[in-house]
């Protein structure tokens, strides 16, 4: 963010009307096979209040895609400077975490950095969101959800209806530094990860 990079602008847009999102390529899959821990890295910047959903990704098997559900995780912006994650398989309960309302003002116009862990634990998994090298909230110790690794959308969630794909909360600002890591960070090498990008 600092080193003089370029971002991504996301124009943000509605169903029906213009948008912009990237979708990575089905070789991802080999590299970053289904059911995978992960650790998702990226600075953002709104330049306006978040009012709306904001997607930062989509991942795997989303609904409409399978008879037998979804098979998934995604997370997004929400309003109220809310932070949310969400992982999802067919017949389980999900395992969802939401930051509290304005626990960090994403939309003040300044550069964050957000991790989202998901880590395996024994048999378990934790959830895990980070802002600025701080967990700012945790769902930890639930059922293993096995999320298939594609499709990945990034600026978006996503649905499948009547045969396409239909994405939905496009994402209005810009990104820098996305990466996708295929293991769970620990608090202290998201700090690390926080404190050499800043």
């Amino acid at each position: 963010v600092n080193n003089g990079g370029q971002a991504i602008k996301f124009p943000g847009g509605n169903k029906g009307a213009n948008y912009s999102v990237l979708q990575m390529p089905d070789a991802l899959a080999k590299v970053y096979p289904d059911a995978s821990e992960m650790t998702m890295s990226v600075w953002v910047r709104f330049p306006q209040a978040v009012s709306a959903n904001n997607a930062i990704f989509a991942q795997g098997d989303c609904p409409g895609v399978k008879a037998e559900g979804n098979n998934q995780i995604w997370s997004r912006f929400q309003k109220n400077n809310q932070l949310r994650c969400t992982a999802e398989t067919a017949g389980m309960s999900s395992n969802s975490a939401t930051s509290a309302s304005n626990k960090v003002a994403f939309d003040n116009g300044e550069w964050h950095h957000i991790c989202i862990v998901y880590s395996l634990n024994n048999s378990k998994r934790d959830l895990s969101i980070y802002a600025n090298g701080v967990e700012i909230v945790n769902s930890n110790g639930k059922d293993e959800k096995p999320t298939a690794s594609l499709p990945y959308f990034i600026g978006c969630n996503l649905r499948f209806t009547s045969g396409a794909w239909a994405p939905e909360n496009m994402f209005t600002g810009f990104m820098d530094d996305y990466v996708l890591y295929k293991k769970g960070f620990s608090a202290s090498e998201v700090k690390s990860l926080y404190e050499l990008y800043k």
